[in-house]
Parts: structure tokens; C-alpha cells; sequence
């Protein structure tokens, strides 16, 4: 009887040892778990962030390349408007010219 109170005994000090060490462990998975969350929540905080700069940025090209037609259009206007007025001032030219001659 006795030896198996022994047995119990040691028994039961590796089982509370066990639990101590489950214990600890627990509370690190835990600490590790929370830290993460935190981690998440940043990088999902950030990732928004990175979309809404994106999505801002895509509109700013949107209208930049609105301008730049814009202006493209407005260069082709004046260039056909100079090539008209160069042939007038041909022609203006040429008729000072028959009459000076």
C-alpha cells in the first residue's frame, strides 16, 4: 500500500508539473495570439490606406490624361488655325505683289 501511495505521488507531481508547463505555455500562445490580432489590424489598416491611395491616384491619372486630350486637341486646333493663316498671308502677299509689280 504504501509503495503505491509513492507511485500516486510522483504520479501526481508529473501531472501538476504538466499542467504547469500547459499552464505557461497557454499564456504564451495567448500573448503570441493577441500580438497577432494587433498585426492584423495594422496591416489591414495599412492595406486600406494602400488602396485608398490608389484608388486616389487612378482618378488624378484619370483626369491628368483628360487635360493632356485636352490640350492635344487644342494643339491640333491651333496648328490647323496657323496653316490656315499662313496660306492667307500667301495670298495677302502675292496680291501686294501684282499690285506693286
Amino acid at each position: 500500500m504504501h509503495k503505491s501511495l509513492q507511485i500516486c505521488n510522483i504520479t501526481f507531481v508529473q501531472v501538476r508539473r504538466q499542467l504547469e508547463e500547459l499552464l505557461n505555455k497557454n499564456g504564451e500562445l495567448s500573448r503570441t495570439n493577441t500580438d497577432l490580432r494587433h498585426r492584423v489590424q495594422e496591416l489591414e489598416f495599412r492595406n486600406k490606406e494602400i488602396k485608398d491611395k490608389v484608388s486616389t491616384q487612378k482618378l488624378q491619372i484619370e483626369h491628368l490624361n483628360k487635360i493632356k486630350k485636352k490640350q492635344e486637341d487644342s494643339m491640333d486646333s491651333l496648328v490647323v488655325s496657323i496653316q490656315k493663316n499662313v496660306v492667307i498671308m500667301i495670298q495677302i502677299n502675292e496680291q501686294i505683289y501684282k499690285i506693286c509689280v
